[in-house]
């Protein structure tokens, strides 16, 4: 397979024109020199970017307990270290143990995770990953460069009230400041750039409130402190422009539509991890690793980011492991050298998948059917936990509720403001992978700012999430305080519980708090038609 001639031309322009053309924010990957007579020559175009390969690193690890089990003591790893009592994120020698395997498998740069909290130890995991690098490099080796993966969950999931707004002044100045503190931690001569910008690779929004220009006054605080400007990979949650994003499910999914930067890894399995219910994706050996690596390379991309090196509790991990040694670390540093020589996808050799999507856990054994019932609900009075007659609310780090009552009246409450979510999942034995049509319906208080949306697990391969989210007419609240009703028709609802914790549906909610009475989910007398488009009815 011979290079394409025309990808580093008009492709690779194509792309970063597009980049180019996001109005006051620094993203070009192909910078300009300066000229040496300021009233003479234009300005001339450096070089492109080389292609560049990283991985996403965990250091929150120590032997026997941290990283290592859930809060009940039982195993939280999906893969296993194969030395597990020398793993430590405080110590200098495991840092350097790991980044020696990345020399082999020709990492370009490794992106630890980072939350920036106060009242933990990451300061110290840090440090010693840069001393570690510092030994190797004082070895005569070339271990990868530093970059930052932020972590937004610690700053902005709020699982017990209202969701952090960040377009207060507090919390803005929280987010630029805890991601300033990483650059303290790691010295310009270990930092991982692209054509003088420091890429970072930012977490998901979790629902909460932001300006479109909060990236914009982000970049600038950190060129203040640093000179730099950043490449900022956004999360597609973000609802501000970027000059990248990625999708925190590339594992998953796959690698999203980002023309620049591609995301991708070897699978998805976090069974071992308490209260989750996310989807399988099935490694398949290696089929799904170097069928996302293909899907990559179509691209041409500036970058690939794997998945990670070493989350061995969601199962993500290439690193050496017990479960698959080194398999991924040659395969790595092959495909690695692809991306470099900008080749595209081997078609000598095409990758069939056993299982084209994520393999659906399931939701069974909490309820039991009373007779031939046509509807599920969960009542917010009737229902004192989160398991309702055939319908479960989900607790998930963007859909934070809590019960409240108004008289004699009970409702689950989602507190504003900022996007947020009330998630329900549906027992298998009333409707999974269905093919007959159905209808939603919820109680709830009307009144105040914002709207109510129900998005749902379907067989629709445009919507978000390979279709597990696509949305349903939105309602926009009144001002008036009072009961109602809204009911939506779906002709196309899958229900394979492949939302987050394995959920089926959920309601996206804007604005003010919303209270919630009962849902309830009915299957109707008649076939799908998958041609039709969810409706929404005012009973």
């Amino acid at each position: 397979m011979t290079p394409s001639i025309f990808s580093k031309g008009a492709i690779w322009l194509a792309i970063l024109s597009a980049i180019l053309a996001l109005p006051q924010f620094p993203t070009n990957l192909v910078a300009q020199s300066k000229p040496s007579n300021p009233g003479g020559k234009k300005p001339e175009q450096k070089r492109l970017v080389e292609p560049k390969l990283g991985v996403l690193y965990e250091s929150n690890f120590r032997y026997p307990k941290l990283g290592f089990t859930n809060p009940d003591g039982s195993d939280a790893l999906h893969q296993h270290f194969r030395s597990p009592q020398k793993v430590d994120g405080l110590s200098v020698k495991w840092h350097e143990g790991e980044l020696e395997q990345m020399m082999e498998a020709e990492i370009d740069c490794v992106l630890p995770r980072f939350c920036g909290g106060s009242g933990s130890d990451e300061a110290m995991r840090i440090r010693a990953l840069v001393k570690a690098r510092s030994l190797i490099l004082a070895a005569g080796g070339q271990p990868p460069l530093i970059a930052l993966y932020f972590d937004t969950s610690d700053l902005l999931v709020n699982k017990a009230g209202p969701q952090p707004d960040l377009n207060s002044a507090k919390l803005s100045r929280e987010f630029q400041s805890r991601i300033l503190a990483f650059y303290k931690l790691v010295p310009p001569a270990h930092r991982f750039t692209m054509d003088g910008f420091l890429p970072l690779l930012l977490g998901p929004t979790w629902g909460s409130r932001h300006e479109s220009k909060i990236l914009q006054t982000l970049n600038d605080a950190v060129f203040a402190a640093e000179k730099k400007h950043l490449f900022i990979i956004a999360e597609r949650s973000w609802r501000a422009r970027a000059p990248a994003n990625w999708s925190n499910e590339a594992a998953l999914l796959g690698p999203g539509k980002d023309a620049a930067v591609k995301v991708i890894g070897p699978g998805y399995n976090d069974t071992r991890l308490a209260g989750k219910g996310t989807p399988i994706r099935d490694r398949e050996k290696t089929r799904w690793y170097q069928h996302s690596w293909n899907q990559a390379l179509l691209a041409l991309p500036a970058l690939v980011l794997i998945d990670s090196w070493n989350d061995f509790r969601r199962g993500t991990g290439i690193a050496d492991c017990a479960e698959y040694q080194d398999n991924y670390i040659e395969l790595t540093r092959h495909m690695g050298k692809r991306l470099r020589a900008h080749l595209l996808p081997d078609v000598s050799k095409p990758i069939r998948l056993t299982h084209p999507d994520p393999l659906a856990r399931p939701d069974t054994g909490w309820w039991k059917s009373k007779g031939q019932s046509n509807a599920v609900n969960f009542s917010a009075a009737l229902h004192a936990g989160v398991l309702g007659e055939g319908l479960r609310l989900a607790q998930e780090a963007d859909g934070p509720f809590k019960r409240q009552s108004i008289g004699e009246r009970r409702f689950v409450a989602s507190p504003g403001p900022g996007d947020r979510y009330l998630y329900f999942g549906i027992a298998d034995e009333f409707a999974n992978r269905s093919a007959l049509a159905f209808s939603v319906e919820i109680e709830f208080v009307d009144g105040g700012r914002g709207s109510v949306q129900l998005q749902y697990d379907s067989w629709d391969p445009r919507a978000s999430g390979d279709g597990a989210y696509k949305s349903a007419p939105l309602y926009r609240r009144q001002q008036a305080t009072k009961i109602r009703t809204l009911r939506w028709i779906l002709d196309d609802a899958r229900f394979s519980n492949r939302q987050n914790g394995g959920a089926d549906l959920r309601l996206r909610i804007r604005g003010d708090l919303f209270e919630l009475g009962k849902i309830t989910l009915s299957r109707l007398d008649r076939p799908a038609r998958r041609e039709d488009r969810p409706q929404l009815d005012l009973p």
